[in-house]
């Protein structure tokens, strides 16, 4: 008789088990992909310089995407440089692509390191990490990465 009960009131806990193992192998899309797009001058200050940065989410699968936050590090040259956080849901229909502006909070004390490399070469290798929060109830993230050139030396003049 205690076996019964045991067994019955174990019975929910592997329906769940077994529920969400089958939701998250039957909605498992290909990973999206993120881009850099825009990189605009906002404003400074002693110890910051904030910048307006624009990323193309890419939904390579045949299902809408819908995350409700995201996180972007960027980094130039190889250094660190600062990273971005936006709150605002994003919804990227399916096989297609959605813009999301966010501003970049960017350590001057980094960018007095980069300056450096600006009077030498202002085209600079950028790498940006971003990840991409999930609605629902195990809040996943999904994370993303994408790397290339900008030209530091339109940045640093307001073109």
């Amino acid at each position: 008789m205690r076996f019964a009960i045991r067994s019955l009131l174990l019975l929910p806990v592997f329906a769940l088990f077994f529920a969400l193992g089958g939701c998250a192998t039957a909605t498992r899309s290909p990973a999206p992909g993120v881009t850099l797009v825009d990189v605009r001058p906002i404003e400074a200050t002693a110890f910051e310089t904030r910048l307006r940065v624009t990323v193309r989410v890419t939904n390579r699968g045949d299902a809408p995407l819908t995350f409700t936050g995201s996180r972007h590090e960027l980094t130039i040259n190889g250094r660190a440089m600062g990273s971005a956080l936006g709150a605002e849901s994003l919804t990227v229909p399916a096989l297609s692509t959605a813009t999301q502006e966010t501003t970049l909070n960017l350590s001057n004390f980094a960018l007095l390191a980069l300056a450096r490399d600006l009077q030498r070469q202002p085209t600079a290798r950028y790498l940006i990490r971003s990840t991409l929060f999930t609605p629902g109830l195990l809040n996943r993230s999904v994370s993303a990465e994408s790397a290339g050139e900008i030209d530091l030396g339109a940045l640093a003049e307001g073109r």
